[in-house]
């Protein structure tokens, strides 16, 4: 009967004390839902707004949220974007739009853009990879060579002569393009693996290059710590630029005073070589700085080094740009490098504005005087960009996470194929094992059934983590044969005694039997060894399932469940079995194990959980990477993964779990609810 009566419920302190209940009921279940809808907000986020607390990502309604994420998925890092921009930042989310060049000039400059043909040395790929999210052409990159090689890793490492251990180490190369220190332009052989991504870089679409501002770098790297400021700059050069982005690298070095200084220093020490151009004029001047004694000395000398066959230094060519093999781009270097030999007028600064510069002479589609004093309007070009593919971009951004993980998951190989199988087989052996004791427990009730229970009860005390070393050490060598042969001689004791000598106690004789299994464990077990061919009585299950499933197919938490419910059974179904002549297994299989199902479903459903949770276990006893399982894969992924890929992998990790409540809730409820069934 229900605990307030009807005429109760009628007065208005009952309904108020109702309407507290169910509030506090309301608040508390608001309570988790709000950490979930974060988590799952935080899911499809970047660096740019992992930090906020909202349940809705902004960037799928705030163009200007979606225009900093586009900004870090083109850049990757802030101190590849401020050069780029030629603008200081500071973070991602201080970004704000700025249209502050003519309009004219922009979009001349994108229709150029989209069909220049650029060097891979002067541009950078956007969305590639960077603060370890897995972007657009990062994925295409990795497929590309997936295809190639047939989803073989063996045979991509054998093709380049590398040894990558996971397609995740396969990444796009960080290119410092600016840097004197960056070798580009170098000829390589088709089976170099820096081959594959500039072949790669070559056949990405024009939208994607993200051109190396010459300007940007020049401010950012050299000028900007020297200057700190605009106005200091203004003062040192007699200047009136109101900000550094009008602050250009000229095609030529200046007349004279710190503006030469400065361009000289830079170009000759920090500049790219792929942006340097030197005059044929230079070609004597070369020669002698090759003849000194402090680089070759004699043609022989730069013969055996170079591999060529030049009877004089006035034979060999002067390379205009940078040369394509390393040698002689050192050798280059040092000639730009040296002020006695390099001339500084025969040096020339060439590159993608320098490019769009002769590109407008020869179209004439701007005011070319007014040209030469602007910078590139990347900032505005950005923009308008992101504007283009808004809807397709935000898509992206919102799918990224998952596709990262999930590629993660099944590119690991057997990840999701050895999941299934452990989760199945020790669903099968505690489905068996539990049962079968607990059934013997309960229906023949030995003397010492609740000694044997506390026993069992007992390992509930200790921690998983305090048996891992002992589990792992008896894995390694697990002592089949002992075990094997003192099975078979401890139950031919125990049919023996209980035939011949009945009036011996169940605890004697249980005694003397596990007596001799040991003995003739410890002494038989290595002749029956070696009768079937085996030298040793132990063998490793280490990399193997019965690895991960015999530490816990036996559980205490189980056995002490079922017996209880075991005993809940009425006893006189089984009397009318034996009456009706019913074999033990036909009671244990068609009766016990039929009237059972709901608390089968419960310990099936924990051995489920168990085993597709474990991964400490799992990672300690298989070291065999292609027998991990997957929450091995996404504990390894989640040690260096950015924290909304975290989130994401919790999540898709969850479904299983889910899926399998969903359909088990009802057999679960009934076996919580109902405590016996007849």
């Amino acid at each position: 009967m229900p605990i307030i009566s009807q005429i109760g419920r009628r007065s208005w302190k009952v309904r108020a004390v109702y309407a507290a209940i169910f509030t506090a009921l309301t608040v508390g279940g608001l309570t988790m839902i709000y950490p979930f809808a974060m988590m799952i907000a935080g899911s499809f986020k970047s660096e740019t707004d992992r930090e906020g607390l909202s349940v809705y990502p902004a960037y799928w309604s705030d163009d200007g949220v979606l225009y900093q994420k586009y900004l870090e998925a083109r850049y990757q890092a802030i101190d590849v974007l401020e050069p780029a921009h030629q603008h200081t930042y500071g973070g991602w989310r201080m970004i704000k739009p700025i249209h502050s060049l003519d309009p004219q000039w922009v979009e001349t400059y994108r229709k150029y853009r989209d069909i220049a043909q650029w060097p891979i040395a002067w541009f950078l790929i956007g969305q590639s990879e960077g603060q370890r999210y897995y972007r657009l052409h990062a994925r295409l990159y990795r497929k590309m060579l997936w295809d190639q090689f047939d989803g073989s890793l063996e045979a991509l490492n054998d093709y380049y002569g590398t040894g990558f251990v996971t397609w995740e180490r396969l990444t796009l190369p960080l290119e410092q393009l600016h840097s004197r220190r960056y070798r580009s332009g170098i000829k390589r052989q088709e089976n170099e693996f820096r081959n594959s991504s500039e072949t790669y870089k070559e056949n990405i679409t024009k939208w994607d290059r993200a051109p190396v501002n010459l300007d940007g770098y020049y401010w950012h790297t050299f000028l900007r710590p020297k200057y700190p400021t605009i106005d200091r700059y203004n003062s040192a050069c007699g200047t009136d630029y109101d900000s550094y982005r009008h602050v250009l690298l000229s095609r030529k070095p200046p007349v004279a005073g710190p503006q030469r200084e400065d361009w000289e220093a830079y170009v000759r020490n920090e500049l790219n070589l792929s942006f340097i151009r030197l005059d044929e004029k230079a070609a004597p001047m070369f020669h002698r700085f090759l003849n000194q004694v402090d680089m070759y000395g004699d043609i022989d000398t730069y013969n055996n080094i170079h591999r060529t066959e030049h009877s004089a230094f006035g034979q060999i060519p002067f390379p205009l740009t940078v040369p394509d093999y390393e040698r002689a781009q050192e050798d280059w270097s040092k000639f730009i490098e040296s002020r006695e030999f390099c001339v500084l007028e025969m040096v020339e600064v060439y590159g993608p504005r320098q490019h769009f510069l002769d590109y407008l002479q020869a179209h004439g589609r701007y005011d070319l005087a007014k040209a030469r004093d602007l910078p590139l309007p990347l900032i505005e070009a950005d923009h308008l960009d992101l504007l283009d593919i808004k809807s397709s971009f935000r898509w992206e951004e919102t799918r990224r996470n998952y596709i990262h993980v999930v590629e993660y998951v099944f590119l690991r190989g057997k990840a999701v194929r050895n999941t299934v199988i452990y989760c199945g087989l020790l669903i099968l052996a505690t489905l068996l094992v539990n049962p079968l004791a607990a059934y013997a427990l309960s229906r023949y009730k030995p003397p010492s059934q609740y000694k044997v229970l506390l026993i069992c009860m007992a390992t509930m005390a200790f921690p998983g983590e305090v048996t891992m070393i002992p589990a792992f050490l008896l894995l390694k060598k697990f002592p089949v044969w002992n075990l094997l042969t003192g099975t078979c001689i401890c139950a031919a004791v125990l049919y023996i005694g209980i035939k011949k000598f009945p009036k011996i106690s169940d605890t004697t004789l249980g005694l003397i039997a596990i007596a001799f299994g040991v003995a003739s464990g410890w002494w038989i077990a290595p002749g029956v060894a070696s009768m079937f061919g085996y030298d040793a009585t132990h063998t490793s299950l280490l990399n193997t399932f019965w690895a991960l499933i015999l530490p816990s197919m036996a559980n205490g938490y189980g056995l002490f469940l079922l017996k209880g419910f075991f005993d809940s059974l009425p006893r006189e179904i089984y009397e009318s079995a034996d009456i009706d002549g019913a074999s033990e297994w036909t009671k244990f299989w068609s009766l016990t194990m039929a009237l059972s199902k709901p608390i089968l479903a419960v310990l099936a459903l924990g051995a489920f959980t168990s085993a597709y949770s474990e991964f400490m276990m799992a990672l300690i006893i298989i070291p065999d990477r292609s027998m991990w399982t997957l929450m091995v894969w996404i504990f390894q992924l989640q040690m260096g993964a950015p924290q909304p890929v975290v989130l994401t992998s919790v999540l898709i990790t969850a479904i299983p779990t889910f899926i399998v409540f969903i359909f088990c809730q009802n057999i679960i409820i009934r076996g919580i609810v109902v405590p016996v069934e007849k």
